[in-house]
């Protein structure tokens, strides 16, 4: 399910998907929860708080996805690499290192920069950068966790 593209109604698979996962009373997996929120804000006009939980939804979509990485590899000292790249553009040069295949958006410019400017110079974006930003968390969201709800 996608909010920021062209065509916004629901579809009938969608519809299917939604009342599947409510009558399961599965609990949406964190990165999802954190993306329904910056849904909210984006509706509410707040664009900063928007693009604060897009961004948070990336970062914990691919914290998630290299520490599966890591695991598989059997490099023991995952956590050490985690803290080294601990920033969200950091975790995104992890991925390029390890050779993890993300969707190709330009994150520096739609998300990253987007998100530095809001924190650090506490810029008010407008309704076109949050929806791109929400764009790619989207897009980043279903290569990364494909899980939509907790196990």
């Amino acid at each position: 399910m996608t909010l920021s593209s062209n065509d916004t109604s629901l579809k009938c698979d969608q519809l299917k998907l939604v009342c599947k996962l409510c009558s399961s009373e599965k609990i949406p997996s964190i990165e999802y929860r954190v993306l329904l929120e910056s849904y909210r804000a984006f509706e509410n006009k707040d664009f900063r708080k928007s693009i604060l939980e897009a961004a948070t939804a990336v970062e914990l979509s691919l914290t998630k996805r290299l520490m599966c990485e890591l695991e598989s590899l059997g490099i023991n000292f995952g956590d050490k690499l985690l803290y080294k790249f601990r920033m969200l553009g950091g975790r995104f040069e992890l991925s390029r290192l390890l050779e993890i295949e993300l969707p190709n958006n330009n994150y520096k410019e739609l998300l990253i920069e987007p998100r530095n400017e809001v924190v650090h110079k506490a810029t008010f974006p407008d309704r076109r950068v949050a929806s791109e930003a929400i764009r790619v968390a989207e897009e980043l969201l279903k290569t990364c966790s494909s899980e939509i709800s907790e196990s």
